[in-house]
């Protein structure tokens, strides 16, 4: 039984996704020292936020009970989370941390600005490696892997912030399942 009513959930969407817009505009303002528009379609939506902020409300606020939003916000780190480290100027590393025990994922920064869409194919390039048989720290592994090699191919379509090379091994290491 949800504790949240459909439209405080549906709220909830449109702030984190309308949030997500405004830091990852600020991050690549940083970067670039232009503006870059990172919603999705015609607003300043990122939906992979909004998404992601009511799955772990349900899904943690359903295991914590009946608490506050800050209270859910803070526990959904404490029982899974991944820091990412993509936007630093130096290098790329990662925090992972699950059931108690925390990873370091080093990774080199690849100078590219065709970077849209990478958080959104982290997270599918994790679950999908999951599906494949992965435990799941080897999954996230495989998965920064994958995005620096999409990262490094350089496709550059169009102007502006494009997206990264996703077909740059499709019969190569990252098809493999575990055997």
């Amino acid at each position: 039984m949800l504790r949240q009513t459909i439209a405080e959930l549906i709220v909830l969407f449109f702030c984190y996704s309308v949030a997500g817009w405004c830091m990852e505009v600020i991050l690549k303002y940083i970067q670039f020292h232009r503006f870059i528009n990172r919603g999705f379609l015609i607003g300043p939506y990122c939906p992979i936020y909004g998404s992601g902020a009511v799955v772990v409300t349900v899904l943690v606020g359903g295991l914590i009970g009946n608490a506050s939003y800050i209270v859910t916000f803070l526990a959904s780190f404490v029982l899974c989370g991944l820091l990412k480290g993509g936007h630093s100027i130096n290098d790329a590393n990662d925090y992972f941390y699950a059931n108690g025990e925390g990873h370091w994922f080093e990774g080199k920064r690849i100078e590219n600005p065709n970077t849209h869409g990478t958080g959104c194919t982290l997270s599918s390039a994790i679950a999908s490696n999951l599906a494949k048989g992965y435990e799941l720290p080897e999954a996230v592994k495989r998965a920064k892997d994958y995005i620096s090699g999409a990262l490094g191919a350089m496709l550059d379509l169009g102007k502006g912030s494009g997206p990264m090379k996703h077909a740059f091994d499709l019969t190569g290491e990252f098809a493999k399942e575990v055997r």
